[in-house]
């Protein structure tokens, strides 16, 4: 299977039934990830849960195949129901997904996130996915009154992803 595992759950809750404040350790010092092997693994969400309102803080550490992966970002529900993600900043190697993102109760987003990747079989395995070459992009999310627009800057070469394969290309596109 595409992953094993042998970890540790920690979890502490204070406060209201309604609103808890959420303390939540998970540490693995030795999953496989499709065959390779993720060490020293620690997640921690530190933050408050009432209902679908999550409010805190989320990290990740840990080494892919000796390659140090490291994640964070702040979540947010503001009053109106909008999700944010903000300060999001995951890397595996040399590998980098980095932005901030809001969705709004109508399923809309906006916000930017930026990607470079110059070896997806390196961190294919964090994925779950068989993949490899390599991807960069740029992705702008806004809402126009009811209307979700897109900006889409990407390159990719030889890049598959399971059975996908795309040789070589040059994405600039926007949707409105």
């Amino acid at each position: 299977g595409p992953l094993h595992t042998r970890s540790k759950r920690f979890a502490s809750l204070k406060g209201s039934a309604e609103k808890p404040d959420v303390v939540a350790d998970l540490i693995a010092p030795k999953l496989v990830l499709q065959g390779k092997p993720f060490v020293d693994g620690k997640a921690n969400f530190t933050g408050s849960v009432a209902g679908p309102a999550v409010n805190g803080v989320f990290s990740l550490t840990g080494q892919l195949d000796r390659l140090p992966v490291k994640a964070g970002a702040t979540i947010a529900t503001d009053p109106d129901g909008t999700h944010r993600i903000t300060g999001l900043n995951a890397g595996a190697g040399a590998a980098q997904l980095a932005g901030d993102v809001a969705v709004s109760p109508n399923g809309r987003a906006s916000g930017q996130l930026n990607a470079a990747i110059p070896d997806m079989a390196a961190i294919a395995p964090l994925l779950l996915v068989k993949a490899s070459g390599s991807l960069t992009a740029n992705i702008g999310l806004s809402v126009e009154g009811t209307k979700q627009n897109a900006t889409i800057k990407a390159q990719a070469k030889a890049l598959k992803l399971e059975a996908n394969s795309i040789g070589s290309a040059t994405v600039d596109l926007t949707g409105r």
